[in-house]
Protein backbone atom coordinates (compact mmCIF):
# COMPACT_ATOMS: atom_id res chain seq x y z
CA UNK A 1 0.00 0.00 0.00
CA UNK A 2 2.82 2.42 0.86
CA UNK A 3 4.56 1.69 -2.46
CA UNK A 4 1.29 2.21 -4.32
CA UNK A 5 0.85 5.70 -2.89
CA UNK A 6 4.51 6.49 -3.50
CA UNK A 7 4.13 5.64 -7.19
CA UNK A 8 0.94 7.71 -7.40
CA UNK A 9 2.85 10.67 -5.97
CA UNK A 10 5.47 10.26 -8.68
CA UNK A 11 2.82 10.03 -11.38
CA UNK A 12 1.25 13.24 -10.06
CA UNK A 13 4.64 14.96 -10.17
CA UNK A 14 4.89 15.34 -6.40
CA UNK A 15 8.46 15.17 -5.14
CA UNK A 16 8.98 12.74 -2.25
CA UNK A 17 10.61 14.09 0.89
CA UNK A 18 12.31 12.37 3.85
CA UNK A 19 8.95 11.61 5.51
CA UNK A 20 7.72 9.82 2.39
CA UNK A 21 10.86 7.73 2.04
CA UNK A 22 10.96 6.96 5.76
CA UNK A 23 7.40 5.65 5.58
CA UNK A 24 8.29 3.22 2.79
CA UNK A 25 11.53 2.14 4.52
CA UNK A 26 9.63 1.55 7.75
CA UNK A 27 7.02 -0.54 5.93
CA UNK A 28 9.73 -2.94 4.76
CA UNK A 29 11.56 -2.88 8.11
CA UNK A 30 8.42 -3.93 9.97
CA UNK A 31 8.04 -7.09 7.90
CA UNK A 32 11.72 -8.02 8.17
CA UNK A 33 12.71 -7.10 4.61
CA UNK A 34 15.93 -5.29 5.48
CA UNK A 35 17.45 -5.50 2.00
CA UNK A 36 14.37 -3.85 0.47
CA UNK A 37 14.62 -1.12 3.09
CA UNK A 38 18.25 -0.53 2.03
CA UNK A 39 17.22 -0.27 -1.64
CA UNK A 40 14.84 2.54 -0.75
CA UNK A 41 17.49 4.27 1.33
CA UNK A 42 19.81 4.17 -1.68
CA UNK A 43 17.03 5.52 -3.90
CA UNK A 44 16.47 8.27 -1.34
CA UNK A 45 20.13 9.26 -1.63
CA UNK A 46 20.00 9.14 -5.43
CA UNK A 47 16.99 11.46 -5.38
CA UNK A 48 19.01 13.96 -3.34
CA UNK A 49 16.90 13.56 -0.19
CA UNK A 50 19.04 13.49 2.94
CA UNK A 51 18.51 10.52 5.25
CA UNK A 52 17.97 11.56 8.88
CA UNK A 53 18.16 9.82 12.26
CA UNK A 54 14.72 8.25 11.69
CA UNK A 55 15.86 6.75 8.39
CA UNK A 56 18.99 5.16 9.81
CA UNK A 57 17.32 4.03 13.03
CA UNK A 58 14.65 2.30 10.96
CA UNK A 59 17.24 0.47 8.84
CA UNK A 60 19.14 -0.54 11.98
CA UNK A 61 15.90 -1.84 13.47
CA UNK A 62 15.20 -3.82 10.28
CA UNK A 63 18.41 -5.80 10.79
CA UNK A 64 17.89 -6.10 14.55
CA UNK A 65 14.47 -7.65 13.93
CA UNK A 66 15.98 -10.48 11.91
CA UNK A 67 18.85 -11.08 14.32
CA UNK A 68 21.65 -9.52 12.26
CA UNK A 69 23.50 -7.55 14.94
CA UNK A 70 26.62 -6.96 12.83
CA UNK A 71 24.59 -5.45 10.00
CA UNK A 72 22.80 -3.22 12.51
CA UNK A 73 26.17 -2.02 13.83
CA UNK A 74 27.44 -1.50 10.29
CA UNK A 75 24.57 0.90 9.64
CA UNK A 76 25.22 2.72 12.89
CA UNK A 77 28.73 3.37 11.58
CA UNK A 78 27.28 4.39 8.21
CA UNK A 79 25.02 6.82 10.07
CA UNK A 80 28.02 8.41 11.77
CA UNK A 81 29.94 8.63 8.50
CA UNK A 82 26.98 10.51 7.00
CA UNK A 83 27.18 13.01 9.86
CA UNK A 84 23.82 12.02 11.37
CA UNK A 85 23.76 11.89 15.18
CA UNK A 86 22.41 8.71 16.74
CA UNK A 87 19.69 9.08 19.37
CA UNK A 88 18.50 6.89 22.27
CA UNK A 89 16.30 4.80 19.98
CA UNK A 90 19.25 4.05 17.70
CA UNK A 91 21.51 2.93 20.54
CA UNK A 92 18.74 0.94 22.24
CA UNK A 93 18.09 -0.92 19.00
CA UNK A 94 21.76 -1.84 18.57
CA UNK A 95 22.01 -2.91 22.21
CA UNK A 96 18.90 -5.06 21.85
CA UNK A 97 20.35 -6.71 18.73
CA UNK A 98 23.58 -7.55 20.57
CA UNK A 99 21.67 -8.96 23.56
CA UNK A 100 19.83 -11.31 21.22
CA UNK A 101 22.98 -12.35 19.37
CA UNK A 102 25.09 -15.44 20.03
CA UNK A 103 28.35 -13.51 20.23
CA UNK A 104 30.64 -14.50 23.10
CA UNK A 105 31.61 -10.86 23.79
CA UNK A 106 28.11 -9.40 23.48
CA UNK A 107 28.09 -7.98 27.01
CA UNK A 108 31.44 -6.24 26.59
CA UNK A 109 30.19 -4.59 23.42
CA UNK A 110 26.89 -3.62 25.06
CA UNK A 111 28.81 -2.00 27.91
CA UNK A 112 30.82 0.03 25.40
CA UNK A 113 27.65 1.30 23.68
CA UNK A 114 26.04 2.29 26.99
CA UNK A 115 29.16 4.29 27.85
CA UNK A 116 29.13 5.79 24.37
CA UNK A 117 25.52 6.89 24.88
CA UNK A 118 26.47 8.69 28.06
CA UNK A 119 29.41 10.31 26.29
CA UNK A 120 26.97 11.66 23.71
CA UNK A 121 24.80 13.13 26.47
CA UNK A 122 22.02 10.59 25.93
CA UNK A 123 20.07 8.94 28.73
CA UNK A 124 20.13 5.18 29.23
CA UNK A 125 16.68 4.18 30.50
CA UNK A 126 14.66 1.03 31.19
CA UNK A 127 14.36 0.39 27.44
CA UNK A 128 18.16 0.32 27.30
CA UNK A 129 18.55 -1.96 30.31
CA UNK A 130 15.66 -4.40 29.87
CA UNK A 131 17.16 -6.47 27.02
CA UNK A 132 20.46 -6.63 28.94
CA UNK A 133 18.75 -7.84 32.12
CA UNK A 134 16.62 -10.27 30.13
CA UNK A 135 19.67 -11.79 28.40
CA UNK A 136 21.53 -12.14 31.71
CA UNK A 137 18.47 -13.64 33.44
CA UNK A 138 18.16 -16.15 30.63
CA UNK A 139 21.72 -17.25 31.41
CA UNK A 140 20.88 -17.28 35.15
CA UNK A 141 23.72 -14.79 35.74
CA UNK A 142 22.69 -13.44 39.16
CA UNK A 143 25.78 -11.26 39.66
CA UNK A 144 25.35 -9.74 36.21
CA UNK A 145 21.68 -8.98 36.82
CA UNK A 146 22.52 -7.34 40.16
CA UNK A 147 25.27 -5.23 38.59
CA UNK A 148 23.12 -3.93 35.73
CA UNK A 149 20.02 -3.46 37.86
CA UNK A 150 22.10 -1.41 40.27
CA UNK A 151 23.32 0.75 37.35
CA UNK A 152 19.73 1.17 36.11
CA UNK A 153 18.53 2.25 39.56
CA UNK A 154 21.15 5.01 39.61
CA UNK A 155 20.12 6.57 36.29
CA UNK A 156 18.55 10.00 36.66
CA UNK A 157 14.72 10.08 36.87
CA UNK A 158 14.52 6.41 36.01
CA UNK A 159 11.25 4.49 35.74
CA UNK A 160 12.03 0.83 36.36
CA UNK A 161 9.54 -1.29 34.44
CA UNK A 162 7.91 -4.49 35.67
CA UNK A 163 9.97 -6.56 33.24
CA UNK A 164 13.21 -5.30 34.79
CA UNK A 165 11.94 -6.17 38.28
CA UNK A 166 10.87 -9.60 37.05
CA UNK A 167 14.41 -10.28 35.76
CA UNK A 168 15.79 -9.39 39.19
CA UNK A 169 13.18 -11.51 40.99
CA UNK A 170 13.63 -14.48 38.66
CA UNK A 171 17.41 -14.54 39.01
CA UNK A 172 18.13 -13.13 42.47
CA UNK A 173 14.93 -13.71 44.44
CA UNK A 174 12.50 -11.59 46.43
CA UNK A 175 15.15 -10.63 48.96
CA UNK A 176 17.11 -8.82 46.26
CA UNK A 177 13.93 -7.05 45.09
CA UNK A 178 13.19 -5.85 48.63
CA UNK A 179 16.78 -4.70 49.08
CA UNK A 180 16.73 -2.59 45.92
CA UNK A 181 13.33 -1.13 46.82
CA UNK A 182 14.71 0.08 50.13
CA UNK A 183 18.08 1.14 48.74
CA UNK A 184 16.77 3.05 45.75
CA UNK A 185 13.33 4.07 46.99
CA UNK A 186 11.83 2.98 43.67
CA UNK A 187 8.90 0.76 42.79
CA UNK A 188 7.85 -1.10 39.67
CA UNK A 189 5.33 0.59 37.42
CA UNK A 190 2.79 -0.73 34.95
CA UNK A 191 4.98 0.59 32.15
CA UNK A 192 5.66 -1.52 29.04
CA UNK A 193 9.14 -2.97 28.58
CA UNK A 194 9.23 -1.69 25.00
CA UNK A 195 8.32 1.81 23.81
CA UNK A 196 4.60 1.85 22.94
CA UNK A 197 3.59 1.64 19.28
CA UNK A 198 2.11 4.68 17.63
CA UNK A 199 -1.66 4.70 17.37
CA UNK A 200 -4.11 6.63 15.31
CA UNK A 201 -6.36 9.08 17.13
CA UNK A 202 -10.06 9.35 16.41
CA UNK A 203 -10.57 12.11 13.88
CA UNK A 204 -13.51 13.94 12.40
CA UNK A 205 -14.42 13.28 8.74
CA UNK A 206 -12.51 16.33 7.56
CA UNK A 207 -9.27 15.09 9.15
CA UNK A 208 -9.56 11.37 8.46
CA UNK A 209 -7.12 11.52 5.58
CA UNK A 210 -4.46 13.41 7.53
CA UNK A 211 -1.10 11.81 8.23
CA UNK A 212 -0.69 9.68 11.32
CA UNK A 213 0.29 11.63 14.39
CA UNK A 214 3.34 11.03 16.54
CA UNK A 215 1.77 9.66 19.70
CA UNK A 216 2.82 10.90 23.10
CA UNK A 217 3.98 8.50 25.82
CA UNK A 218 1.00 7.12 27.71
CA UNK A 219 0.43 8.20 31.29
CA UNK A 220 1.30 5.30 33.53
CA UNK A 221 -1.05 4.62 36.43
CA UNK A 222 0.38 3.44 39.68
CA UNK A 223 0.30 -0.30 40.28
CA UNK A 224 -1.95 -1.62 43.01
CA UNK A 225 0.52 -4.38 43.76
CA UNK A 226 3.36 -4.25 46.27
CA UNK A 227 5.31 -2.25 43.70
CA UNK A 228 3.83 1.26 43.55
CA UNK A 229 4.91 4.23 41.45
CA UNK A 230 8.23 5.97 41.89
CA UNK A 231 8.10 8.47 44.70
Amino acid sequence: EAIKWFEEMRTAGVRANEVTYNTVINAYARIGKAEEAIKWLEEMRTAGVRANEVTYSTVINAYARIGKAEEAIKWLEEMRTAGVRANEVTYNTVINALCRSKESNWLERVRAYVEEMRGEGLVANAYTYFPILKALARKNDASGVREWFDALSKEQDVVITKGCWDCLKQTCGLEAVSKFELQCDVRAQDAPDRPPKKRRQERGPERERAARHCSAWPNHHASTSSHGSRR
